[in-house]
């Protein structure tokens, strides 16, 4: 970026969320301007395992209980058709990210967690999310995982993350986005709108969206007390001779807890081990003893002999009190939406986030708006979830 700029809309974040938001608007016709400080597409991008389900952190039957049963119905309805809204996008535009539709298990970690799985199953078919409920022979049979019992979900998917974003990019650019990468911001105290860069030019927009997941808290003070960064563990194992039937998503109620699923090659992606993040140096230190760990955690679910780890890594995502994202405006910014799709389905959140920034921004109604804005902070109800399946962002998948 060479010279001052002005826009209707600047995107901070060129990772799957800003890449998201900002097609969506380009696609509208809006002028837009994404700005990242790294390389396009890093970040967070390179670190997703990309599981794209509509399960939220917080199970339906405990969300009910947190938030109204009308509204968590809502909010799973939603999820569950932005994961469709993901997979029409990457055909829509002809993207090759590696899409792959696959079923999804949430799996039982031990028996005492069979009636809590049960009340779960249930809730979602009153929803109308169509699931089914294996006990542990149905388990095995159908998957080989040893396990008391699962819920099985059928439509979910898996892809790219890396290229998916690249591709959305690219396709925001022919509409008319203009991308700049390596752009650092420097804030103009007492100014929302207008941003100056690290070599002196300005930035000058109608609105501005923080599309920078986790390290966004340490932007906005008000948005760090509603959140905690928590340290993620990783591996990709080199190719196995054996893989579960139907390569379907794993993830699951235990605590340590893991999730999983196939990569090119018969490759294995096992995540999981999470715990508050303190800082990166020691976050990393921790690398090869959770690696070992995953490993052998899930030998236990499914046995995969002498199968080597090929790489390890780890990583920081935020997590929310109700396990929603908070999407939408703050008062003490006027003009500054937030699209923070944080927890285990950052992905999904990121689509939703899209659709409803650019429906408020086009001032076009959005009812669903309300499900994840910040307002719900000062509604008394929303209360910590226990943090069971966090999913991303976690892995840069190997190629």
């Amino acid at each position: 970026m060479n010279r001052s700029i002005r826009c209707e809309v600047l995107v901070v974040g060129s990772g799957i969320t800003g890449a998201l938001i900002a097609f969506h608007l380009a696609e509208q016709g809006v002028d837009v301007v994404v700005v990242d400080r790294r390389n396009l597409a890093t970040g967070s991008t390179t670190a997703s395992t990309a599981l794209i389900q509509y399960d939220i952190d917080t199970p339906l039957i405990k969300l009910r209980k947190k938030i109204g049963p009308h509204r968590a119905n809502a909010v799973y309805r939603l999820s569950r058709q932005s994961v469709t809204e993901t997979a029409d996008l990457v055909k829509r535009l002809r993207i090759k990210c590696d899409l792959a539709r696959r079923p999804s298990l949430f799996l039982a970690h031990s028996e005492k967690d069979l009636p809590m799985l049960k009340a779960e199953c249930s809730a979602r078919r009153d929803t109308g999310i169509e699931v089914e409920f294996l006990d542990g022979p149905s388990l095995h049979k159908h998957f080989s995982i040893r396990r008391s019992g699962a819920i099985l979900s059928h439509i979910a998917y898996q892809l790219d993350p890396w290229f998916f974003t690249r591709e959305l990019l690219i396709a925001a650019q022919k509409l008319g986005a203009r991308i700049f990468p390596g752009v650092k911001l420097l804030p103009i105290p007492g100014e929302h709108l207008l941003h100056q860069t690290a070599d002196g030019h300005r930035i000058a927009a109608d609105h501005v969206v923080w599309a920078t997941g986790y390290e966004t808290p340490q932007q906005f003070p008000e948005i760090k007390k509603v959140c905690q960064i928590n340290s993620t563990y990783v591996i990709a194992t080199r190719p196995a001779r054996r893989i579960w039937p139907q390569k379907a998503l794993i993830w699951e109620t235990g605590d340590p807890y893991l999730y999983a699923r196939t990569a090119r090659g018969n490759r294995i992606i096992i995540g999981g081990l999470d715990e508050p993040f303190a800082n990166p140096r020691k976050r990393d230190a921790l690398i090869p003893a959770k690696s070992q760990k995953l490993l052998r955690h899930f030998n236990r679910l499914f046995p995969l002999g002498d199968v080597q780890i090929e790489t390890a890594w780890a990583g920081a995502f935020a997590q929310t009190e109700d396990g929603l994202p908070y999407i939408g405006q703050l008062p003490a910014y006027p003009g500054c939406h937030f699209a923070l799709g944080y927890g285990g389905n950052g992905i999904t959140f990121s689509m939703i986030a899209a659709q409803l920034i650019r429906d408020d921004i086009l001032h076009h109604p959005a009812p669903a708006e309300h499900y994840f804005s910040f307002n719900r902070l000062f509604s008394g109800r929303a209360q910590l979830a226990a943090p069971h399946k966090n999913r991303g962002p976690h892995a840069h998948l190997p190629l």
